[in-house]
């Protein structure tokens, strides 16, 4: 078994109010003994309740925000905070459960039409990540198709009630064909706007030309998870990792919610293959990308990571300091250069 080392339990990467290290302390589905005293603490200062709030909701982890403050401490919280908190909660699970059936439709609509897919991101990722729909904030569904697929899954989506997000409408239809071939995703929405989907045919954005994650491959390597019932093929939990980071990575990690999902995917996942995960990341070139995430989930969250991991960090004195400007982004909306991201 692999042993794990565990974050020190303090204020990371210069936290300076306690808003920000309420929230990251609540951002987290298992909240231990000295963590809840940290909130109980840190909910003995003046809090400033509507930037808790709206920074919670700016990051998407207001499901977590509200579960932990009703775990730990519900009468520490304003009463009418506490109600809005509650009330948001209750809306995302029904919007995560509206979403979670239309994904099981669309799942069906592609096995009748023999075109294999792949659930991205959304309620496989927070049942996968977090065990709760509930407890994970998505707005939309994104689906990975074989590239051979793509095309053809856009009409078949197009002819079943979606259309275009945004309508080319200065390219003929062959510019508009080639057009989607050349994107890594293509964005539909349902006609009535209820349901927006973002369509892949890749993992790895051309952009940072890397070598990519062959969808056979990804195909082979996947793992039953049951959404409200019915059985789901999502990604192995290794590639599931590799993929949030290069996702994080792509957008600058700017959100706290991402590193939820890295930091909740690792205390769910027991047996991974980290010497395999290393070597497979260094192969595709997004090594940094993988030590980024994980370093970020342990620093900011108390991510547990393996002794192989922690070395790693520690012999790229980037990915630290990449880690440290990522953290002041998230709050502070610093800008950082990516240039560094794929060495």
């Amino acid at each position: 078994m692999t042993t794990l080392v565990q974050a020190e339990n303090k204020t990371p990467l210069g936290v300076t109010n306690p808003e920000i290290e309420l929230l990251l302390c609540c951002a987290r589905t298992q909240v231990d003994n000295t963590t809840a005293e940290g909130i109980k603490t840190l909910l003995q200062h003046d809090i400033n309740w509507e930037y808790l709030v709206e920074t919670a909701a700016r990051h998407g982890v207001i499901p977590l925000l509200y579960t932990s403050l009703q775990n730990t401490c519900p009468e520490a919280v304003p009463q009418d905070i506490f109600k809005h908190l509650q009330t948001y909660f209750d809306v995302n699970s029904l919007h995560n459960l509206f979403l979670t059936q239309e994904l099981l439709k669309l799942l069906d609509l592609f096995k009748q039409h023999n075109i294999p897919v792949i659930p991205y991101k959304g309620p496989a990722l927070a049942v996968s990540a977090y065990g709760n729909l509930s407890l994970r904030q998505f707005c939309d569904l994104d689906i990975l198709v074989h590239e051979r697929d793509f095309l053809k899954a856009i009409d078949l989506l197009t002819s079943s009630g979606y259309q275009p997000k945004v309508k080319q409408s200065i390219l003929n239809d062959q510019e508009h064909i080639a057009w989607i071939k050349d994107s890594n995703e293509y964005s539909l929405i349902t006609k009535n706007g209820n349901v927006s989907l973002d369509i892949h045919q890749q993992t790895i954005p051309k952009e940072f030309k890397l070598f990519p994650l062959v969808f056979d491959d990804l195909w082979e390597r996947l793992e039953p998870v049951s959404l409200t019932g019915t059985k789901v093929l999502n990604f192995h939990r290794e590639d599931l990792l590799l993929i949030l980071c290069v996702h994080g990575s792509k957008h600058m990690w700017e959100r706290l919610g991402w590193i939820c999902d890295i930091a909740e995917l690792l205390r769910n996942s027991q047996e991974i293959d980290w010497e395999q995960l290393i070597d497979k990341a260094r192969k595709l070139g997004c090594e940094r990308m993988l030590l980024l995430g994980l370093f970020l989930a342990n620093t900011i969250l108390g991510a547990s990571l393996p002794p192989i991991v922690h070395q790693r960090i520690i012999a790229d004195p980037e990915t630290q300091s990449l880690g440290k400007q990522m953290y002041l982004r998230l709050f502070e909306k610093n800008q950082v250069s990516t240039s560094y991201l794929s060495q």
